[in-house]
């Protein structure tokens, strides 16, 4: 598993004083189908939230093709490369991560260290988001499922607070110190039985 630095991890004060700037939804990653960008651009559309899909990460070529259709969507941003990572998940509202194929990603970890309610792929967060608490386990492909936690996070200025505070708590259970000590008494516990 991965883990965070103390520095990963947002004041919990800056989440209670979030502005109302414009809603912003953020996907960190690879642009490519196994991290299903193409059902987050579709379930986006459909959405009609009001508000900005920010992409960040390498758009790779096998996927320009699908992608073509969402250029002239001014709701959608495509960001290739940034130093300041930070900077976009402490100012985004939700992470969305529909992930086909993935092991633990690291940019789920990191958005419960912004306080963001994560609406998350089973391979893209489980064991990290618990379901209704820190936001939503939901199925890839289930399209509505997508569109309906999406417009509630979107409707819901109490919700997202609700669900972002959760998040910030539940990755204090992930700095690297914790993860070390709770891989350790795992190791331990396997060579003494």
């Amino acid at each position: 598993s991965y883990g965070l630095d103390p520095k990963d991890l947002i004041e919990i004060s800056a989440l209670k004083n979030k502005g109302s700037s414009e809603f912003t939804a953020l996907f960190v990653g690879s642009v490519i189908p196994r991290k299903g960008v193409h059902l987050l651009l579709d379930y986006w559309q459909a959405s009609g939230v009001r508000g900005k899909l920010k992409i960040i990460g390498e758009v790779d070529t096998a996927i320009k093709p699908i992608l073509a259709k969402y250029e002239n969507d001014l709701s959608v941003e495509f960001v290739s490369f940034t130093n300041d990572l930070m900077s976009h998940y402490s100012t985004s509202d939700v992470f969305l991560m529909p992930s086909l194929e993935e092991g633990s990603p690291l940019v789920t970890y990191l958005a419960l260290g912004a306080g963001l309610p994560c609406i998350v792929s089973p391979m893209a967060g489980d064991g990290l988001v618990r379901d209704d608490i820190e936001g939503y386990i939901l199925e890839p492909h289930d399209k509505q499922s997508w569109i309906d936690k999406l417009q509630q996070v979107f409707e819901s200025k109490e919700k997202r607070l609700k669900l972002g505070l959760a998040a910030r708590e539940r990755a204090e259970m992930f700095i690297w110190n914790k993860v070390a000590e709770k891989r350790a008494q795992q190791i331990l516990t396997r060579v003494i039985s």
